[in-house]
């Protein structure tokens, strides 16, 4: 069971998959239900290119959610940054920020997984991580000082000016995906929160221990976060949603994934994402599979078992 004095961020994060499906023109609706249904935080996803998955620009998603709700925040998880000049990111986001009231969150990774995505682009995979880290620092030297100047093997900005600022200070929360040591070193350094994905809770809890490392290295404050796919329901049915979506989605199969996902009846998947917040975790996002609708009146019942950690207005 859930400890009552544990707090956790509960989100939903909105994938098109099958039986996950929603439109464009209807995804504010879906914005209201998941803000309506308690939740902390509704994201979407990106990819710029995908032959087997539709996939939307999250900066068009993040309007749409942001101007049809009122409380909720509003994530991109995550932003494959290498893929985008960081002026343009910093801009987008600054209106983002300003139109929502000070509810985006600016969730990054380096990306790789589809390395069509780099060529069609011209960017080139293999320095992915060094770019990511010069668009972030571009960002936040945006966005804390209005300013830019900056040399690096990517990006050469000079005497970059802007009287916008976003509306969260210094900036809006910065939070990097990922799994490895660099992404950890770069959550210690540029983040305010780490998410892992496909990780199990001892796994989650043993990088949670290294992130604590670095940070008291670099002197800065950052949360650990995970991102889980699930699907309540009878289980074995809830389990074949998942294989269909995940196999779909990664074009792998759902073996290389079952054991970080989550399936079953409520009581199940309230007690496996129990053991990552006993593990630390401050944020907890769920990829819904199966009808949006359905799944995220299913999974509302967490926001009030599993204690939130933020205060509503």
């Amino acid at each position: 069971m859930v400890n009552g004095n544990i707090g956790v961020n509960l989100g939903i994060l909105l994938l098109d998959t099958p039986d996950s499906t929603f439109e464009l023109a209807t995804l504010g609706e879906l914005g209201r239900q998941v803000e309506e249904a308690g939740f902390y935080r509704v994201g979407v996803s990106d990819h710029l290119v995908a032959s087997h998955v539709r996939t939307f620009d999250p900066v068009v998603c993040l309007a749409a959610l942001a101007s049809s709700t009122t409380r909720v925040r509003v994530a991109v998880q995550v932003m494959v940054l290498p893929l985008r000049h960081p002026i343009q990111v910093a801009h987008a986001f600054t209106s983002l920020d300003m139109l929502s009231n000070g509810r985006i969150e600016l969730g990054v990774g380096v990306g790789g997984d589809w390395p069509v995505e780099f060529e069609s682009m011209g960017v080139d995979l293999h320095r992915r991580g060094e770019r990511t880290d010069e668009a972030l620092a571009v960002i936040t030297s945006l966005w804390e000082t209005q300013e830019v100047n900056f040399e690096g093997s990517h990006f050469k900005i000079k005497d970059l000016r802007s009287i916008s600022r976003p509306v969260q200070l210094p900036h809006p929360p910065i939070v990097i995906g990922g799994r490895s040591e660099r992404a950890l070193l770069r959550a210690a350094r540029s983040g305010n929160r780490w998410d892992g994905l496909f990780l199990d809770s001892l796994k989650f809890a043993s990088l949670k221990i290294r992130l604590d490392e670095l940070t008291a290295e670099t002197q800065r404050d950052v949360k650990a976060g995970m991102v889980i796919w699930a699907c309540v329901g009878e289980p074995k049915s809830s389990r074949s949603k998942l294989s269909v979506a995940m196999e779909k989605f990664y074009r792998l199969p759902f073996e290389r994934f079952a054991r970080y996902a989550i399936w079953g009846e409520p009581e199940t998947v309230k007690e496996r994402l129990t053991e990552f917040v006993e593990a630390g975790a401050s944020d907890i996002s769920i990829i819904p599979v199966g009808n949006l609708s359905q799944q995220v009146d299913a999974l509302s019942f967490l926001n009030s078992e599993i204690s939130q950690e933020a205060v509503r207005a």
